[in-house]
């Protein structure tokens, strides 16, 4: 039963990503995470300077979560946890023009260097 859940959220991830282009970013350690419930989104603030993947977003020191994102507790519990233990992460932005979150680059996937 556990291996058909992992199936399906695997599945509903790939099918997601495979809706939006991404790119990756360099990997990096968090400095801030930021919740608003104004806006209902969760910022990631990079400790290093990273290069704008998707450059129609026009804010460039956060990276952003939307709470309506199928997946967005897995990926809020990932990059808190890297935050937690001083790990790296690499998140996917969305590549696709002026698909962004109150102009900051929307987060796809993230990847945590344990």
């Amino acid at each position: 039963m556990r291996i058909i859940k992992v199936v399906i959220i695997l599945f509903v991830f790939v099918s997601n990503l495979a809706a939006a282009g991404v790119s990756p970013t360099p990997y990096f350690s968090i400095d801030k995470i930021r919740i608003s419930d104004n806006t209902g989104y969760v910022y990631i603030q990079p400790k290093e300077d990273i290069t704008p993947v998707n450059q129609s977003c026009k804010r460039t020191h956060f990276f952003a979560l939307s709470k309506n994102y199928d997946l967005f507790q897995e990926l809020y519990s990932a990059a808190y946890s890297a935050a937690l233990s001083g790990k790296n992460i690499r998140v996917w932005i969305s590549t696709d023009h002026d698909d962004c979150l109150n102009g900051y680059q929307q987060v796809r996937l993230i990847e945590v260097d344990f």
